[in-house]
């Protein structure tokens, strides 16, 4: 509650004491000052709960499409459409994005429907982005927070390029989430690192490019300097924010996406202490 719907509720209620008390003078009433006081805390929490529940009506009349999705799932449609809409445009080709990006996380017959909720969204003028963040915010924990935003990073780069206004949207969102910014850093070079190692694969090099290891070094938060015991210790606090273990609260699609994440991490380490040659 706001502190002006607080202050409107106050005075009502101190409105509703003195009208009481002022009818029973003019006919003569002699009820109490404690009784009165109760009469009017009666009539504020009846007035209360018809106003909470006629709120209520219109949001779920509003968003009657999403009955059926969990929390966790109605702010990722409406986080994706945010993230599509960004740059100005909404192609076709962008939902194919889509699709493709949320197979990591979802069966097929459930990503028409999602994909049915972000179309139905995208017709939206304005979609709340930082009243959902800061929902996230309060209501998820870091590892949830983590999962959302591997799956917008990935929506936004899903064309192979993140555009100044998508990365100006995610990190907005990551802020609100109060998602750390490292976190956040570390996200983004996770996806780089992959595209790395797409790029290796396709040429079929047998030895990891200059550009994948400095990556590496991004994705664990760490600097080409830092000690054995620093590089260990940076995987094992990434291990427990990005371990799929974390995120079973969430259902069996995310911590499955979670393991393809946390592989990342994995390879990352892998190649960091193949360079600098500890076990």
């Amino acid at each position: 509650m706001s502190k002006k719907q607080r202050k409107i509720k106050f005075i009502t209620f101190v409105v509703l004491v003195f009208v009481f008390m002022f009818f029973l003078r003019l006919f003569g009433g002699t009820i109490g000052p404690a009784a009165t006081l109760t009469f009017a805390i009666w009539i504020m929490i009846v007035a209360n709960r018809k106003a909470n529940k006629s709120y209520k009506q219109k949001k779920r009349k509003k968003y009657a499409f999403l009955d059926s999705e969990s929390d966790f799932s109605n702010m990722l449609i409406q986080l994706i459409a945010a993230v599509i809409k960004a740059d100005n445009k909404t192609e076709d080709s962008e939902i194919r994005f889509i699709e493709k990006s949320l197979e990591d996380y979802f069966p097929q017959e459930r990503i028409q429907v999602l994909i049915k909720h972000v179309k139905y969204s995208l017709t939206k003028d304005e979609i709340p982005v930082v009243g959902i963040s800061d929902y996230f915010r309060r209501s998820f924990d870091i590892q949830a927070k983590v999962q959302l935003m591997h799956l917008l990073i990935g929506i936004g780069a899903a064309d192979g390029l993140l555009t100044k206004k998508e990365y100006a949207l995610l990190k907005k969102i990551a802020m609100h989430m109060r998602l750390p910014h490292a976190t956040f850093t570390q996200i983004l070079s996770m996806f780089r690192f992959r595209h790395e190692g797409e790029k290796k694969r396709q040429k079929k090099k047998t030895y990891s490019s200059a550009s994948r290891l400095k990556v590496a070094y991004e994705v664990l938060g760490i600097t080409e300097s830092a000690t054995t015991d620093q590089i260990k210790k940076a995987y094992r606090k990434l291990a427990v924010i990005h371990h799929p273990d974390k995120v079973i609260h969430l259902g069996e699609e995310m911590q499955t996406a979670a393991k393809e994440k946390f592989q990342i991490i994995s390879e990352a380490y892998e190649l960091i202490k193949d360079r600098k040659g500890f076990s």
